[in-house]
């Protein structure tokens, strides 16, 4: 009786882990549509001695982010590292669906299009908020990566 118990647990504990790590994994956005992305570029952040980090935290993800989301083919994403080099550090990650969308966002001989420029049109004070809070967010201190396709 033991070891048929034995079995059965085995064979039931076996068949869950089977079928779980069969399972289709997904990113998903709020939306609940697949998250893809060709390009991202990273930002790394210096959060500003006596900044509070929850204060910081939330006017980027609620002031900042939704503006960037208002760019087709763009979001933006406030990031914490966990481990490494960066541990407890922030970064922001842009991402773009296509170099396209990085090109026609963020063009290489402008700096900014006037699509961006109307996104933004007026906001200078979270510009100046930010800066009071951190430094890196300015185009000079970033890297553009292009995911590879094998």
């Amino acid at each position: 009786m033991k070891k048929s118990m034995i079995v059965l647990t085995v064979v039931l504990f076996g068949s869950l882990f089977i079928i779980t790590c069969n399972q289709k994994v997904e990113l998903k956005t709020e939306n609940e549509k697949v998250a893809e992305f060709e390009v991202f570029s990273v930002h790394d952040l210096t959060i500003k001695p006596g900044v509070d980090e929850k204060l910081f935290e939330a006017f980027v993800i609620k002031e900042i982010a939704p503006l960037y989301g208002q760019m087709k083919g763009q979001n933006l994403f406030l990031v914490k590292g966990k481990r490494g080099i960066r541990n407890g550090q922030y970064a922001i990650f842009l991402t773009f669906r296509s170099i396209e969308d990085l090109d026609r966002i963020y063009p290489h001989d402008i700096g900014f299009s006037e699509e961006f420029n109307k996104v933004f049109e007026g906001k200078d004070s979270l510009w100046v908020k930010f800066d009071t809070m951190a430094e890196g967010f300015d185009g000079k201190h970033n890297t553009d990566y292009v995911k590879v396709v094998y």
